[in-house]
């Protein structure tokens, strides 16, 4: 797992790249905190170059949507594998996924 904190104009966007699994949880917390902390509140992840993800992180995705308030959180997920499990699992009922980073902002209305 790899994660860099980039910004999108004024917005901080958190990539992951690679696997995301169980073991990786205690890294993508730290990694969305410290990502939060340097915006307004509001955050995007970038999931484009996740590999693999196992529904643990959801969990992580869950806690950063708590954390941050509704409308403070965008995640990109352009994978169809992936948004299969976030379906199946209903978190997109629950949390802003869009396609591209272009549409990040449309979560945050």
């Amino acid at each position: 797992m790899r994660s860099e904190i980039r910004h999108m104009g004024d917005l901080p966007m958190l990539s992951f790249a690679g696997e995301l699994d169980f073991a990786a949880c205690p890294s993508v917390d730290s990694a969305i905190e410290a990502a939060a902390a340097e915006g307004d509140g509001h955050l995007i992840i970038d999931l484009d170059e996740v590999a693999y993800m196992d529904s643990p992180i959801f969990g992580c995705l869950i806690k950063a949507h708590h954390r941050l308030g509704a409308n403070h959180l965008a995640i990109v997920c352009p994978q169809p594998e992936l948004m299969k499990l976030v379906k199946a699992t209903m978190l997109d009922t629950e949390l802003c996924f869009v396609n591209d980073v272009k549409e990040a902002r449309d979560c945050f209305m």
